[in-house]
């Protein structure tokens, strides 16, 4: 068995092949740790993971699991994040937790929301984002959150967006919640992730513990060849490995690459594929007050990310006592590229002009972090287009699995889980965990 990928899920199908006494297992990794993006990189005292690595579960089993890899020591939270927008900030989901807003921004998403609750039960089956957004939430909803965040973080409008993709990561709460969230301010906190746990050493303490689990993996290894009808993988080492099975969670869309030629159909699926790249934009400052806030979501225009982590609200063991750390996610492709020139100063502009910083002089680190293929842009056909990818690598023996091998969206749970299931339909047994 050769495993393409130290990620979680290439970690947890090693892992659990290993219990069910698959032997040999041969696990390939390009970079020089495991992890993939479920990662944090330092320099020097400043540490922050790959964007927003916190964990939760549907699970009790992979809760335990996980837990138990971890000797448990990790924190609990309350989820805290906010929306910042037009000046006001308030409690995430927007569209649960409007009191604090202008009120014809109130009456005119609860007008919405309630037309929408009104016409659901006879509105068409969603064909796009922009649908969906419409018929759950109202357009009041849509103009003042959905549509303006969705279209920084996917960098394409929800209109050329599909809908089957969001699974439970969206909180609809009924409309009671709704009212009374716009008519005062309301404690709980709602989604999959109202509360979470987080380890103090970031988000590479979960992949290096399972690593030790796994047995030697090749670090710095790539696949640069496959293949396919005589099973044979060919490394960056010079090296080449006759498999019977390879279980993948590198992008579909590189897997694929390394599958061509493609028959027609599969090779126009391949084209169709998107990707987001993104900058991480790590600002380190001093003087840094207390801060119970996790992560923020910054819908507006103006603001060059959508996205900020409060690192040091969840961790002071990741940057110099006394100081904070904010890691900022800004989305780019072809539809919406980065702005020219220096990121620095228009990342720390928003800030202060924020009020994230009081000032420019707070600022003591900075750092850029650039990663490609770090969303799937989910069009319309996208799903089905990565289902035939996917059985078209399964005709050669090749599992496509985890978050960029399936080529969806998704969690650390859900990678872990990716890896234990093509385990156990490998094995065609169910394997525990521990």
């Amino acid at each position: 068995m050769l495993i393409v990928g130290a990620g979680l899920a290439g970690l947890s199908a090693a892992h659990h092949l290993r219990r069910a006494g698959q032997q040999p297992v041969i696990t390939v990794e390009a970079e020089d740790r495991p992890g993939g993006y479920a990662k944090t990189d330092w320099s020097g005292p400043w540490g922050a993971d790959r964007a927003i690595h916190v964990l939760y579960f549907r699970s009790a089993e992979m809760k335990a699991w996980v837990g138990e890899m971890l000797g448990h020591a990790w924190r609990e939270y309350v989820k805290n994040a906010i929306v910042d927008s037009g000046g006001i900030r308030t409690p995430f989901p927007f569209h649960a937790n409007l009191h604090g807003r202008p009120a014809d921004v109130v009456q005119e998403c609860l007008a919405g929301t309630w037309k929408a609750s009104l016409e659901r039960s006879v509105a068409e089956t969603p064909v796009t984002f922009a649908d969906w957004i419409e018929t759950v939430h109202g357009p009041g909803v849509a103009k003042h959150f959905m549509s303006p965040y969705n279209l920084k973080q996917w960098t394409v409008p929800p209109a050329e967006m599909a809908w089957d993709w969001m699974g439970d990561f969206i909180p609809t709460p009924d409309y009671a919640r709704i009212l009374e969230g716009a008519l005062r301010p309301v404690a709980d906190t709602l989604g999959l992730n109202a509360t979470f746990h987080y380890a103090a050493s970031g988000a590479s303490t979960l992949p290096e513990a399972l690593a030790k689990r796994v047995g030697p993996i090749r670090y710095e290894t790539r696949v640069i060849e496959i293949q396919p009808a005589e099973h044979i993988a060919v490394l960056d080492d010079g090296n080449a490995i006759r498999y019977e099975q390879m279980i993948s969670s590198i992008p579909l869309k590189g897997l694929a690459r390394l599958l061509a030629p493609l028959p027609e159909p599969e090779r126009s699926a391949w084209g169709r594929l998107e990707s987001v790249d993104l900058v991480l934009a790590d600002v380190g400052f001093k003087d840094a007050g207390p801060c119970d806030v996790h992560w923020v979501y910054l819908p507006d225009p103006d603001i060059l990310a959508y996205r900020l982590h409060v690192v040091h609200a969840l961790s002071t063991d990741l940057m110099p006592p006394g100081h904070g750390l904010y890691c900022l996610e800004i989305s780019h492709s072809p539809h919406r590229p980065l702005p020219t020139g220096r990121l620095r100063e228009r990342v720390i502009d928003d800030l202060v002009r924020t009020r994230w910083l009081r000032s420019h002089e707070q600022v003591v680190f900075f750092r850029e972090r650039r990663f490609k293929c770090s969303y799937v842009i989910h069009r319309v056909g996208a799903k089905q287009d990565a289902a035939r990818l996917r059985e078209y690598a399964r005709r050669f023996d090749i599992y496509s699995i985890g978050r960029y091998g399936e080529w969806r969206y998704g969690n650390q749970e859900d990678s872990l889980v990716a890896g234990k299931l093509t385990a156990e339909i490998v094995t065609a047994a169910p394997i525990a965990s521990s």
